[in-house]
This record gives C-alpha cells, structure tokens and sequence, in this order.
C-alpha cells in the first residue's frame, strides 16, 4: 500500500476510534438562535450523540441541565436575560459535566474568565460540524484527563487526613 493511502487509512481510523469516544455520550445544547440550535443539534446527532435537551434560553437550559445532567454542554455566550458565568457556576455547584462555551464574539475577557470556571473548550462561531466535532471529542479527552486528576487528587486529601488523624495531628 502506497504511504499517501496508508495515511489515509490510518487517519480514518484515528477518527473512528474518536467517534467512539463520544458516540452514545448525552448533551444539552443551549442556543438562543433557531436555526443554529437546529444545525447544532443535527450536527451533533450524526456524530452520535445523544441530544437530551435542546434550548434557547439560559434559564431553561439551567434547569434542563440540571435535570438531565449530560455528560456534555454545548452553551452559547451571551444568551438574553442570562447571566452565563452564573449559570455555569450553579451547575458547577451539582455537578461537573464538559462544558463547551460557544460565542459568536471574540472577547478575550469572556475566554480568560471561562478557563478560571474549568470549562472544557471556547470556540468562537460560526462554525461547522467539521470543526465543532473535533473540539467536542477534544473537550471530552480534556475533560476526562482533569476529572481523573481531581479524582486523584480528592483520594489523596483523604489519605492524608486519615493519616493526619491517626497521628493526632490537627
């Protein structure tokens, strides 16, 4: 096989296995514009995703959050009447799923105040499912790596403070 089809076929399967890697995983998405919630959800279907709420306003999107608790979040900034960091802060309060910010504004301050909320990635619109899926499945290996390394971290606590306990050490 020629090393130009063999490349191919290795990158095909590179994206295969990160196909699996989401394939199955259930989202909200939280769009205040029509027709982008309707591509978002579409696109985000075909990659094998399992849409469990689709919105377009912060508070409803809050509450189906909450209720459904995804294993991802695909949030639009700057939704009417919404405080979007708060939203994320009350969610982050229950529960921690891979939060995707999107944003049709380049703020650099919107971008620096996301990343001190932990969220998973921040991609500017619009855009198409050819770069959105690739940041999906990127977010989510993201995503895992940290939730492993504060899993690590929170059993470490722990030993710790049994340790300091059984030592007397306060």
């Amino acid at each position: 096989m020629p090393a130009q089809q063999e490349t191919i076929s290795q990158d095909r399967e590179h994206e295969r296995l990160d196909q699996h890697l989401i394939h199955g995983k259930r989202m909200v998405i939280c769009e205040d514009e029509g027709l982008t919630l309707i591509q978002l959800r579409r696109a985000m279907t075909r990659a094998g995703l399992t849409i469990v709420g689709a919105v377009t306003s912060g508070k409803n999107g809050m509450e189906v959050i909450l209720r459904e608790r995804p294993d991802i979040v695909l949030m639009d900034v700057g939704m009417p009447a919404t405080d979007d960091f708060e939203a994320i802060r009350c969610i982050r309060e229950k529960y921690h799923p891979c939060i995707i910010m999107l944003t049709g504004y380049p703020n650099p301050e919107f971008r620096a105040k996301a990343a001190t909320l932990g969220i998973s990635e921040y991609l500017i619109k619009p855009v198409t499912s050819d770069v959105l899926i690739p940041f999906v499945i990127q977010a989510l290996e993201q995503f895992r790596s940290w939730s492993r390394q504060q899993t690590v971290s929170a059993g470490m606590l722990e030993s710790l403070n049994e340790l300091s306990g059984r030592n007397g050490c306060r």
